[in-house]
């Protein structure tokens, strides 16, 4: 195995780890920050095909494996995080083997930089996220039955998970950044504690630090009382807008109201609520 740089002809000898096992018929290779291409030989029987790869280059020579038949293959515009190939090798009349082929590019550097759960009536910041806080609190009204948690992280191979479900995952990869988002549901007169975890690499290395929220959502209130009550009549509505409110200094306490109507319009509104049923 040769692992090349961008100029495809300086092999990077940083190479830390090249693994195969048997069983599963995964091969692992771990690469330098910076790789973007590796090439891969394959030596296969003369009777067997290889599938996965396209533009294979027959290798001739000092570098052909013994009398087998060997192709180079070049695995190109490899990311940060773990980039997985699955190349089948398959004979007539024999069968197939699908091998995995993971060039996993580490990124050392990954962890939660923001975490947010919107903004609460007063336009304020349900909480203030600090990296090295760990444990938040916060309350809500009754009506507030979901709320959208938005997380950024450093490293673009970054995931996030909350209650160990991952959340959906935006890569920026100009800024080697990724976001990550979910919608969570509050119930009614609840608390409800969010554990939010990450791993860096597509999973493979585990964060460090656990940050838990803690939301209580308000009990609906005992008052059962209108809070804004308006009647109209249709006949004095102007271009269509609704005009001369007929209750005026509405009071949720007040149960009983007069409405004073012309008999035409008052003849219309008993029409009206017969034809409603009322």
């Amino acid at each position: 195995v040769k692992v090349y740089d961008k100029d495809g002809v300086n092999p990077d000898t940083t190479i830390t780890e090249f693994e195969y096992n048997k069983n599963t018929r995964h091969f692992t290779l771990n690469a330098n920050i910076n790789t973007t291409t590796v090439k891969f030989r394959f030596a296969i029987t003369d009777s067997s095909v290889l599938e996965g790869f396209a533009g294979g280059v027959a290798v001739e020579g000092k570098d052909k494996y013994l009398d087998y038949d060997t192709f180079e293959y070049s695995y190109n515009d490899l990311k940060r995080g773990v980039n997985t190939k699955i190349v089948t090798v398959s004979a007539a009349g024999i069968g197939s083997n699908a091998y995995h082929l993971d060039v996993v590019i580490t990124e050392s550097d990954f962890s939660i930089t923001n975490i947010q759960f919107g903004k609460d009536s007063d336009k304020n910041d349900y909480i203030t996220f600090n990296p090295d806080t760990f444990d938040y609190a916060f309350t809500v009204p009754y009506k507030t039955h979901e709320l959208n948690l938005d997380i950024d992280a450093k490293g673009v191979s970054t995931l996030v998970y909350v209650n160990d479900v991952q959340l959906d995952r935006v890569q920026d990869e100009t800024n080697m950044t990724s976001h990550h988002s979910k919608i969570v549901a509050l119930r009614s007169a609840t608390t409800t504690t969010f554990k939010i975890t990450y791993k860096g690499t597509d999973g493979i290395n585990k964060g460090d630090k656990t940050y838990t929220i803690t939301i209580t959502r308000s009990a609906a209130s005992a008052v059962n009382t209108l809070k804004t009550l308006e009647v109209f009549v249709n006949d004095d509505a102007v271009d269509g807008q609704r005009q001369n409110n007929k209750i005026t200094g509405f009071n949720s306490n007040t149960t009983n109201y007069l409405i004073s109507l012309t008999s035409t319009k008052l003849s219309k509104f008993i029409s009206m609520l017969k034809q409603a049923q009322m």
